[in-house]
């Protein structure tokens, strides 16, 4: 007969609950760590709550639909929205999750930014290089710019009845003037709506031309993301970073930091860690103790540390208070007594030898008046030094120095930089192929009618044009036993689709309105489908990327020049760098549009400095200065010139 378990069922260390959190909902999520693998066991349905109170308890009922397996663990990660966590949590929110954690008694070991999991989680390892990521919530709106997996661009905007307008206000606040281009793919997800209801989202945003609204490269593809698979893809990539921290699984873990990945930890001092840690964390998970650190003292006791014998080495590098006053008792310190009659015996010796010096000084002097009678006196003229910034101009075209004007004669010389100068490509191309295909016209009218070839035919927004000039017959009268029947002229015609990508593939049947011709006149059908259609991004050279690199090689190269000026600045001579510069050659790698990960740029410049010599100051500096002088006074000797000319002004 089995002992029934006293002492409280063992906790589960692979065992995690998961908390999805936002201003009206909640889920709870239980998974684990099995054989290096998240596997999802059990999942609750959103529930809403209005307030933290309602919160507990809708957190307790998500908690209870998971099962008894939950009771195993007590560690709970928190799934955030990006309005809950901004690199920390938001003050507002902690108290929040303390509440939670404490009063359903769960050990909080971190939290994850559902949005942030979710555009490095789809893009970091995509082909496709960027798109606009949605999370649709029930009261907020959160647009992305996701591209290479990194948020560009993040904007959260209120929620309303109508998505398209939610969207559009994003997307304006977004620009706010700027003119910016967007990429041609969209992707709804939700960690709170169920899929119909995305759906329905997604219903909205196709009915919307954003093409002609806003800058995108193209008519944008809507996609969205079941439930489940967010989920998914939430606690794998999150549970990953939790299960590694913890040293439960490793081998995930090196991906997903190369990938910019990882989860927030709760710390003890950010007021979320329980209050009855027992032993310090880091993450919310247990750290080990220095074994070699001391015991903490208990309340009440002092340490009192004791020496073998006076002649024992100390071994506790501890010292206590107690200890050091023993060591200072061990010194034999003179007594007061002896101390002062040394000091007054040295002091009657100083005063005898005192009064011999001062008797033998008064009588060499005496000596000394008595004997001469010449007396010299030095005169000594008062002097003052003057000082003055000088601004001067240098004129290559002058031919001597003008004090006055403060002009000196300068020489004009040219120094030539070469350098190399390498940088990441950052445009973004859509490149691919137009759908084609046969469709046939039909003339409803009782004229022949001959197209030109480039003639516009149009559907759904998409517009094709027609390859070759087309002569369609026109509508005859054919007349039978039951009366007339008009049979419409015919012709079958190749058409090009006037854009790249998928949405111009079009399935037989389909009809076309050809040029601005009423569907009474003139029709079109598609015959066989128009296929080939496909579009694809790749990584270019964009103009923005030339000038930043031709930029920073420039000034990189100018300050080299400037350098180079100051060595040979001295011996007289000086260099001044007017800022200059003649670009001599420039060789890209690449021009604009080329299809090319890095660009590079070998540039040759000459940067310009003016030359004057040292001597040419002096007389600048004289007739300034003697111009300050005080009245009474003349200036001696030559100027000195403390400094020269570092700058050169735009005018020169």
């Amino acid at each position: 007969m089995p002992l029934p378990n006293v002492f409280g069922e063992k906790k589960n260390d692979s065992l995690f609950i998961a908390i999805f959190l936002s201003e009206s909902n909640l889920r709870s999520v239980l998974w684990q760590v099995s054989e290096g693998e998240i596997q999802i066991l059990e999942k609750s349905p959103n529930r809403a709550y209005t307030s933290l109170d309602n919160l507990l308890v809708v957190a307790d009922q998500s908690l209870q639909a998971l099962g008894p397996e939950s009771e195993k663990t007590d560690q709970v990660v928190f799934c955030l929205p990006s309005s809950w966590a901004n690199h920390e949590v938001a003050e507002s929110k902690k108290p929040i999750l303390k509440r939670i954690s404490s009063e359903l008694s769960l050990k909080a070991v971190g939290y994850v930014v559902s949005s942030e999991v979710m555009a490095q989680a789809l893009f970091t390892d995509s082909q496709v290089i960027s798109s606009m990521l949605l999370n649709v919530g029930e009261s907020e709106l959160e647009v992305m710019l996701v591209e290479h997996g990194k948020i560009l661009l993040r904007q959260s905007v209120g929620r309303s009845n109508d998505l398209s307008a939610d969207f559009t206000e994003a997307l304006a606040r977004i620009e706010q003037g700027a003119q910016r281009t967007y990429p041609a793919r969209i992707i709804l997800f939700s960690t709170e709506l169920g899929d119909s209801k995305l759906s329905e989202a997604q219903q909205k945003i196709l009915r919307e031309d954003w093409r002609a609204k806003h800058n995108f490269v193209q008519v944008p593809m809507v996609e969205t993301l079941k439930a489940a698979e967010v989920l998914r893809i939430i606690i794998s990539q999150g549970g990953a970073a939790v299960a590694n921290a913890q040293s439960i699984i490793k081998s995930q873990m090196s991906n997903l930091k190369s990938q910019g990945f990882d989860f927030q930890e709760i710390q003890p001092q950010n007021g979320l860690a329980d209050d009855n840690l027992r032993v310090p964390t880091s993450f919310g998970i247990p750290i080990e103790q220095n074994p070699k650190s001391l015991p903490r003292r208990q309340a009440g006791q002092i340490p009192n540390p004791k020496l073998k014998s006076q002649n024992s080495k100390l071994t506790n590098k501890n010292y206590g208070g107690s200890l050091i006053a023993k060591i200072i008792g061990n010194f034999k310190l003179p007594s007061h007594r002896q101390t002062l009659a040394t000091e007054i015996s040295h002091h009657k010796l100083i005063g005898f030898g005192f009064l011999a010096g001062l008797l033998t000084l008064l009588g060499i002097g005496f000596f000394f008046l008595a004997s001469f009678s010449k007396l010299t006196v030095l005169i000594t003229p008062e002097s003052k030094t003057v000082a003055k910034e000088l601004t001067v101009t240098l004129d290559p075209e002058a031919n001597s120095v003008d004090a006055i004007a403060g002009v000196l004669p300068a020489q004009e010389i040219s120094l030539e930089q070469s350098g190399s100068r390498t940088a990441a490509s950052t445009g973004i191309k859509l490149i691919g192929d137009s759908a084609k295909g046969q469709v046939e016209i039909l003339n409803k009218t009782d004229s022949e009618k001959t197209f030109a070839s480039g003639t516009t035919l149009s559907a759904n927004g998409l517009e094709f044009s027609l390859d070759s000039e087309v002569t369609v017959a026109a509508a005859t009268i054919e007349t039978t036993d039951d009366g007339e029947t008009k049979i419409y002229g015919k012709a079958e015609a190749q058409v090009t689709a006037g854009e790249i990508g998928a949405e111009s593939n079009l399935s037989a049947g389909v009809e076309l309105n050809i040029a601005d011709f009423a569907g009474s006149t003139y029709s079109v059908k598609v015959l066989t489908g128009l296929t080939g259609g496909s579009s694809r991004e790749i990584q270019v050279v964009s103009e923005k990327d030339q000038a930043e690199i031709l930029a920073e090689l420039q000034k990189e190269l100018v300050t080299s020049a400037q350098k180079e000026f100051e060595k040979q600045s001295g011996q007289g001579q000086f260099f001044a760098p007017t800022g200059e510069v003649d670009v001599l050659s420039a060789k890209y790698s690449a021009v604009v549009g080329d299809e090319v990960e890095t660009l590079s740029l070998d540039l040759n410049i000459g940067a310009t400095a003016l030359t004057y010599k040292a001597e040419d100051l002096v007389p600048l500096a004289e007739e300034t200065l003697t111009a300050e002088l005080p009245e009474g006074y003349k200036l001696v000797g030559d100027p000195e010139i403390l400094s020269a000319p570092g700058e050169v002004s735009d005018n020169g």
